[in-house]
């Protein structure tokens, strides 16, 4: 009887161990399953890659090349592991960071479709720390103080607001990432790490760039405008004829224009191949002025002036067609209003562009003519049959003598 309660309390302990290892299997199981989620990679991150002999920052490029992440590192955290070789065939973006901070001290989280990569001690070392201040300040792309950007530290929900000078004041940890945001503007990520102060310029996004017209003396934006301005792109404007006029028709809405000529080198309106208006002419009055208003950098130029200006050098091109667009210009601007902007310097490095155009032109096929004789002759035949009696005809002694060295 003793035995058999010994044998029954053994099997009952067993029983238990064996709950409890399958707890704890279906624990690390969910564990992990909620760890993969939370990398932030899609199921078709999938990248095949194979480099010979290269950094983790080189191979990091050619991640780039073949994926839509972006990466942020620091170049010499991740370069101090030496050169490897690094293929792949067909995986999941998760095993190819796996694959890729094998056997180093580095670890990666994924925000918003950036890979940041940090070493593994720096993230242990900082959770036993108190936050520290940081400060810092966002202007814009032309220098200018922004106030009201969110500045918040990603993957909380931790953050503040830039004041009316655009300054800020966060509490972080080294390994926080700061998120910087604003409406018509790029997000900009910064990992904090030792900084003490992150001052931060942002860019406008494509889409906002855009919506912005030029009106009269200023700029506006293309919500807050009523009028009808249409915009064109400098490069819309670009074609091989030395004339920037002959270009505006059937690429400007509201402007109609026509070729007069083939003439190159005008020197004055009157001698220009190109006429142009814009939506209609206001006075059929012999003499009447219908032509539009327009402007170079806010400067009154002729048309002439207009059609001598090099595509390359506009930085923004705008038609303002209706009254309330041409009020600001008054009885000047009754025709419309063109208003052109040239790009101006800019500080950095000195940049040459050159741009070569060439025409070359042949008949497409040889056509295949009768001689003189023939012709002639073909001619005489076409007299007799269509019975005109009074036409001239071709002798036989001018179509025998025709192509003779003795008549020449």
């Amino acid at each position: 009887m003793k035995k058999m309660f010994t044998s029954i309390f053994r099997s009952d302990g067993r029983c238990r161990k064996l709950l409890k290892i399958m707890r704890l299997s279906i624990y690390l199981l969910l564990l992990a399953t909620f760890s993969l989620s939370a990398r932030g990679f899609s199921q078709n991150d999938i990248v095949s890659l194979d480099v010979k002999n290269s950094s983790i920052s080189s191979i990091i490029k050619e991640i780039r090349k073949v994926s839509d992440y972006r990466f942020l590192f620091r170049v010499e955290e991740v370069n101090k592991y030496g050169k490897r070789d690094f293929k792949v065939d067909k995986a999941h973006m998760e095993n190819v960071m796996g694959k890729l901070l094998e056997g180093t001290n580095l670890t990666y989280s994924v925000e918003s479709g950036i890979i940041i990569i940090k070493p593994k001690t720096v993230e242990a070392k900082i959770q036993q720390t108190d936050r520290r201040e940081i400060k810092g300040k966002v202007v814009d792309e032309k220098g200018n103080s922004m106030p009201g950007v969110s500045v918040q530290i990603q993957g909380t929900t931790l953050g503040v607001s830039t004041d009316a000078n655009g300054r800020y004041k966060i509490y972080v940890k080294n390994s926080d990432v700061l998120k910087f945001t604003f409406v018509g503007y790029k997000t900009q990520i910064v990992l904090v790490d030792d900084k003490t102060k992150i001052d931060v310029q942002l860019k406008p996004s494509v889409e906002s760039l855009e919506e912005v017209s030029v009106v009269a003396f200023g700029e506006q934006k293309k919500e807050s405008v009523v009028s009808s301005i249409t915009s064109v792109k400098s490069d819309a404007l670009k074609s091989s004829n030395s004339d920037l006029t002959s270009s505006f028709a059937g690429k400007i809405a509201g402007v109609i224009g026509w070729d007069t000529g083939g003439a190159p080198g005008a020197l004055t309106e009157d001698e220009m191949n190109t006429k142009f208006y814009i939506r209609g002419i206001t006075s059929y009055a012999t003499g009447a002025n219908i032509d539009p208003l327009i402007l170079l950098d806010g400067v009154e130029v002729s048309k002439l002036d207009l059609a001598r200006i090099d595509p390359d050098d506009i930085e923004s091109f705008n038609v303002m067609k209706d009254a309330s667009a041409t009020a600001m210009y008054g009885a000047r601007g009754a025709n419309g209003v063109i208003y052109v902007k040239t790009k101006k310097g800019k500080e950095g490095r000195i940049r040459t562009t050159f741009r070569y155009e060439r025409i070359m032109s042949k008949p497409t096929e040889t056509i295949d003519v009768v001689d003189p004789k023939e012709y002639m002759r073909l001619f005489n035949q076409a007299v007799v049959g269509r019975g005109l009696t009074d036409q001239v005809s071709y002798s036989n002694e001018r179509i025998e003598s025709t192509n003779d060295p003795r008549y020449p």
